[in-house]
């Protein structure tokens, strides 16, 4: 974890580095909204997870993600043209992702279109259909070309052994010879010879017969040959290693758990028979198994055979078989999906939805390698100052204590806000009055506050009781608050709030949308008499923990609050997953002296006196408004800085049309004129000479 510290300090700030190692953890980083149980996730170029599809409190989602893996940041896409889960797969060599059948209801009606994933568009389009429609159903890459597709379910018990290959050329779906029996929920693969070897369906429902043979795909007759045997008969969980080793983990000897029925055991293909070499730790089906570190599997979370999610993971060294205990999730979960990216100490590993306590989840954790941490300080020459702050020795004054300031100190640097981390800063307060608008706390007014908002570098809100940060664009913002605006539904003159905005403006009064956490009981009161406070802010786990001490104790937080800070500036939050950080002010009738005396920033990110800042581009942020469009024909794009030459914004149904284009070249804002477009979820995408650079989506209701 990388660690820095950005001091302002009554002494000359000298550079010191030293490095540690960071405890390998889950943490909890997004949701994902729609995406609960059996989601789809394929890994797509330069380090991106697809996320798409899943059951989630009954309805069935066709909600799509990109999940960037280095900065792990999380931004909506199109969706697919049909919702579904229970669905398959597959990732092609071209990187494009085809979805085929699967469920469109909680009800079990099903489909038989294949939709296709272009990476590129960033668009779904429906290419085909399989014969009947199906869920439960297995896919396969058969070559660089053609899917193979086996068995299904139709309904509730009609299980079917129909095999089909569909070719992404033609676009065409061709039988081929049946499965010996019907199944679903089969486990499909490719082995090192390159056949497609299938085992370990159902022929029906619960407590149906189960099958222990191990069958491959014979092209040239268009038949399936017996190659061996399995004793795991239903639900294990297949990795191929990078040298195209099999390996099985876990699994259940029948669809029906009760009785001990799952199983703990490890087993490696070997000429057509999965035999056993290993035992896992705990007996788990539904879990999840990815290619870990050279060498090794995780085995991640699943059901016990008394149906409660495991947190617990493994280690599984596929050369002996031997399991150890890996780090375990935070929340316990199955049937849900695992990937993992990258090698190394890059190397992260993703797990996606899932049921979790007898109900879905659509939360998603990442498990990463180690990372260094260092320690720097930073001049005030880091800073942007902004209205009336000022440097004074080595600190920065905020304001004056003179009426109607509004002062700010800007990171000149982003700050990462997707990882977990940890700023603190001092303060100090003088010459407070109140001019007679008592508030019955301190003399004084009106307090701090940290603000991160990915939109514009160095923005300056209202003064008064805007505390500087009221008005800004949409971000997230920590109040010390050391004034109690009734108007503003103040509980205190001395508090802690934390505030979100509301899609497109930062505000101070607290209220729904904008307030997200309240507390004041372990407040010390803030007193314009020169005394430091100390404010220790940390998010970790999707928690965001605030203290605050006049000693540096930080004991207890005076509050915590779950909170997805990624997810809460979307769409704004660029694809490096940083965002702008810095300390704003303000006075208003009542007054005083604001001084920051330090900031320190503790974060597993890249080092902030190299990162310059961005050049201006549309990919650093794309506001949208209105949005939702309701009766209004104009939709207006503004960009966080001017748009470079080459730059168009592209409007694009959800069918893939193109339904209006604009140049954006050198502009700041941009309006399009849509009275004619009908009600429906658009894309807008941002492209600078044919590259993708950002994308948004628009809802319109007529």
């Amino acid at each position: 974890m990388r660690t820095f510290v950005l001091g302002i300090t009554p002494v000359v700030l000298l550079l010191s580095v030293f490095s540690a190692t960071a405890e390998q953890r889950w943490r909890l980083i997004h949701e994902a909204p729609g995406i609960g149980i059996f989601p789809e996730a394929q890994l797509i170029n330069k380090g991106q997870i697809l996320l798409f599809g899943g059951l989630n409190k009954g309805i069935v989602t066709a909600n799509t993600y990109i999940l960037d893996a280095k900065s792990e940041v999380i931004r909506p896409v199109m969706p697919m043209n049909q919702p579904r889960y229970l669905t398959s797969s597959v990732v092609m060599s071209d990187g494009k992702v085809y979805v085929i059948g699967g469920n469109i209801s909680s009800s079990h009606q099903s489909t038989n279109k294949i939709e296709c994933f272009d990476p590129q568009t960033e668009m779904w389009e429906v290419v085909g259909s399989i014969s009947t429609a199906r869920a439960q159903l297995a896919a396969v890459a058969l070559d660089s070309f053609r899917i193979m597709i086996v068995g299904g379910r139709i309904g509730i018990d009609n299980v079917v052994n129909t095999c089909e290959i569909f070719d992404t050329r033609t676009r065409v779906t061709l039988l081929a010879g049946d499965f010996p029996y019907v199944t679903s929920l089969s486990q499909l693969t490719v082995d090192s010879a390159g056949r497609i070897i299938a085992f370990a369906g159902r022929i029906g429902g619960p407590g149906s017969y189960r099958s222990n043979r191990v069958w491959a795909y014979d092209e040239s007759t268009f038949t399936w040959d017996p190659v061996g045997t399995t004793d795991s008969l239903y639900y294990p969980t297949m990795v191929t290693t990078p040298d195209k080793q099999l390996i099985w983990t876990g699994g259940s000897a029948s669809e029906n758990s009760k009785g001990g029925k799952y199983v703990m055991t490890i087993g490696r293909y070997s000429n057509g028979t999965f035999k056993t070499y290993g035992l896992l730790l705990e007996n788990r089906c539904g879990h999840s198994a990815v290619n870990y570190l050279s060498g090794s599997i995780l085995v991640i979370g699943g059901n016990n055979d008394i149906s409660i999610q495991y947190k617990s993971c493994e280690f599984v060294d596929v050369l002996t078989g031997v399991s150890t205990p890996a780090p375990p999730l935070n929340i316990g979960r199955a049937f849900f999906k695992a990937v993992s990216v990258g090698s190394g100490r890059d190397l992260k590993v993703f797990a996606i939805g899932g049921i979790s306590s007898a109900t879905e989840t659509s939360t998603i954790e990442v498990l990463s390698g180690e990372c260094e941490t260092t320690v720097q300080s930073v001049p005030p020459s880091r800073f942007t100052l902004r209205g009336s702050a000022y440097l004074l020795d080595t600190t920065i004054v905020l304001t004056d204590s003179k009426p109607f300031l509004a002062g700010a100190a800007w990171l000149k640097q982003k700050v990462n806000i997707v990882n977990d981390f940890t700023i603190q800063f001092g303060f100090r307060l003088l010459d407070g009055t109140d001019n007679e608008l008592r508030d019955g706390g301190p003399q004084g007014a009106d307090g701090v506050v940290l603000v991160f908002q990915p939109v514009e570098p160095a923005p300056l809100g209202d003064a008064g009781k805007g505390i500087g940060y009221d008005g800004i664009p949409h971000g997230l913002a920590i109040e010390c608050d050391a004034f109690l605006n009734a108007a503003f539904s103040d509980p205190s003159g001395s508090h802690i709030a934390v505030q979100g905005g509301d899609g497109t403006r930062l505000r101070a009064v607290h209220a729904e949308p904008y307030l997200l956490a309240l507390g004041y009981a372990n407040v010390p009161n803030f007193v314009a008499d020169g005394s430091e406070y100390h404010v220790k802010v940390a998010y970790a786990n999707a928690t965001l923990s605030v203290w605050v001490s006049k000693d540096q104790n930080f004991n207890d937080p005076v509050l915590s609050v779950p909170l997805n800070i990624p997810q809460l500036l979307q769409p704004f939050l660029a694809t490096d997953g940083k965002a702008y950080a810095g300390i704003t002010s303000a006075t208003g009738f009542s007054q005083q002296q604001h001084v920051l005396t330090y900031v320190r920033v503790e974060s597993c990110s890249d080092d902030l006196t190299s990162a310059e800042l961005p050049e201006s581009s549309p990919a650093s942020g794309v506001e949208v408004f209105p949005n939702p469009l309701y009766g209004q024909s104009t939709v207006r794009l503004r960009f966080s800085a001017p748009a470079l030459p080459g730059t168009v914004a592209e409007v694009y149904s959800r069918t893939g049309n193109l339904v209006l284009r604009r140049d954006a070249a050198n502009h700041t804002e941009i309006d399009f004129e849509v009275p004619d477009v009908a009600s429906g979820v658009y894309a807008i995408r941002i492209v600078r000479n044919g590259e993708l650079v950002n994308t948004t989506l628009l809802h319109i209701l007529r």
